[in-house]
């Protein structure tokens, strides 16, 4: 346990300082609408920070609406992170959007996680299923199991 945990800090301390490196190599995020930037300006903004990550992710989830609306396809988004921040601010202001890690709060639940790496449990994955399915079912969007 002591060297699994040691390993897990050790690296995350060392992609921590490599995205460091990578973002201050990458210089400012770029200028403009994303859809106008050659695949190369993405990139470079990718590797810019979370700024433009934010951004690239909000133009990404508009695409995917726009598209799937022309089609008549409704669109609903599960947000499984459990760090909270700016995905789980815009979640929250969706109403297609449920925030999972928000109703699996680990103080709440710690059962639901595995207790090395943070993933789910079985039982965490029980609670997501029953969570997503009544949110569906609420909303009308998934049949009702008897």
């Amino acid at each position: 346990y002591l060297r699994y945990n040691t390993l897990r800090l050790w690296l995350g301390a060392a992609e921590h300082s490599a995205a460091q490196r990578r973002a201050s190599g990458a210089g400012p995020p770029p200028e403009g609408a994303i859809e106008t930037l050659p695949p190369e300006e993405i990139l470079r903004g990718l590797r810019s920070g979370p700024a433009f990550q934010l951004r690239y992710h909000r133009f990404l989830v508009e695409a995917i609406r726009r598209e799937a609306t022309r089609r008549g396809i409704a669109v609903v988004i599960a947000l499984t992170g459990s760090a909270r921040g700016p995905l789980s601010d815009d979640c929250a202001a969706d109403p297609a959007c449920l925030d999972l890690g928000a109703r699996l709060a680990r103080r709440e639940h710690p059962d639901a996680y595995l207790p090395l790496d943070g993933h789910w449990s079985a039982h965490g994955h029980a609670l997501a299923a029953d969570a997503l399915g009544a949110w569906l079912a609420a909303k009308d969007l998934a049949p009702r199991v008897p």
